[in-house]
């Protein structure tokens, strides 16, 4: 029988820092309020939040109410292992955990290189669930360095000044779950590899000045897809060294895209939909091969293809511009279009219509028909 990895390191750090702790809960001279150290570490595979408070064994450090399906955390955990937040297959309210935090980051969720942290029709919040117009407010910190799985999840009260939800090699999915009331940021990535995270059907929207932040860039560009960014002042913004992200089919303001540094680029695509039809009897074409090549724009992409489905329409997924820093404030004047050159390839590779200097737009929502003989 698989046991459960809870280590309680409480009374270790009140030891190894005892000479600051003795002033936990007091303020120093310069205003600062001490407070004590606490961390939860969980270690092994498959522990709920039913199990920690029943391996904790201390309401004080963690409680779980099963009526509410609410765990409240007075203390940071450290996840080594694995933890799970609620379940993909359980009806019902969600699963909730809160952190009894204090101040700004007192408490903070730390997915080690080794941990999994899975949030399934779960969320994540604080038990006070304020924000104030200062720059950090009460929330919580978050930093993970191993894997995020979130499904029908959300992250709120977090943050965001103090965090660094995804970095270095850190792995994450993030499908049809939000990150919302957070200060400073919603989600930051420092230094991340877009082939090791995937978020679509999401929403990142701050309560402070950034939404979506990417701090450099470890591999690949980060990729977004048909997800909400938003905050007050830049719904994404690029900073560090060279950083890269690609936006798909996502709603956001085109001018809240900001830069701190001269370098980096946000690629903004869209899924478009080619309807060919038949010049006598305007009937679809099915299993006909759609190709797109870019002609104009910055690094023009190589040939992009597909075929059409039984109904004659063909998906193709078209960047309309490449965001990048330093010509103007106004992001129109910053934003590089592209256009692309269609063609419809018959069965002996012949082209049978051609369109040029096709230019995907966000508002661009119907299929675009092209007639063949």
């Amino acid at each position: 029988m698989r046991a459960l990895g809870i280590i309680i390191v409480a009374l270790a750090a009140a030891v190894l820092v005892a000479s600051w702790l003795q002033r936990a809960g007091s303020t120093g001279e310069d205003g600062f309020t001490f407070l004590p150290v606490r961390e939860l570490h969980v270690t092994g595979a498959g522990n709920t939040l039913t199990a920690v408070a029943r391996q904790v064994n201390n309401p004080n450090l963690f409680s779980y109410d099963p009526a509410t399906r609410i765990a409240v955390a007075h203390a940071t955990l450290i996840v080594e292992g694995e933890l799970l937040i609620g379940r993909p297959d359980t009806a019902g309210p969600k699963e909730v955990l809160e952190l009894a935090t204090e101040v700004c980051g007192d408490l903070r969720i730390e997915v080690r290189s080794s941990g999994t942290l899975q949030i399934h029709r779960g969320a994540i919040r604080t038990v006070s669930q304020v924000l104030s117009t200062a720059a950090c407010s009460r929330g919580f910190a978050l930093f993970v360095d191993g894997k995020l799985d979130m499904d029908h999840g959300s992250i709120s009260y977090m943050s965001g000044s103090t965090s660094q939800c995804l970095r270095g090699k850190a792995r994450a999915t993030i499908r049809d779950s939000s990150f919302s009331y957070c200060d400073g940021s919603a989600l930051s990535c420092v230094n991340v590899d877009g082939q090791r995270v995937a978020i679509e059907r999401s929403e990142i929207l701050s309560s402070g000045n950034w939404g979506l932040v990417v701090q450099g860039c470890g591999g690949a560009p980060l990729e977004v897809r048909d997800s909400v960014l938003e905050a007050q002042l830049g719904a994404v913004f690029m900073t560090g060294q060279s950083p890269a992200a690609r936006l798909v089919d996502c709603t956001f303001d085109p001018a809240k895209i900001l830069f701190n540094g001269p370098d980096g680029g946000v690629e903004v695509a869209w899924t478009r939909r080619f309807r060919v039809v038949g010049a006598r009897d305007n009937q679809p074409k099915p299993g006909l091969c759609v190709q797109a090549r870019g002609t104009a724009g910055p690094s023009p992409a190589g040939t992009i293809e597909t075929r059409t489905g039984a109904d004659g329409v063909a998906e193709l997924t078209l960047i309309e511009s490449t965001v990048r820093p330093g010509i103007k404030e106004d992001s129109t004047a910053r934003s590089t279009p592209r256009a692309y050159r269609l063609a419809v390839i018959g069965d002996d590779a012949g082209e049978l219509a051609t369109m040029a200097n096709y230019v995907p737009r966000g508002k661009d929502r119907e299929p675009v028909t092209i007639t063949v003989p």
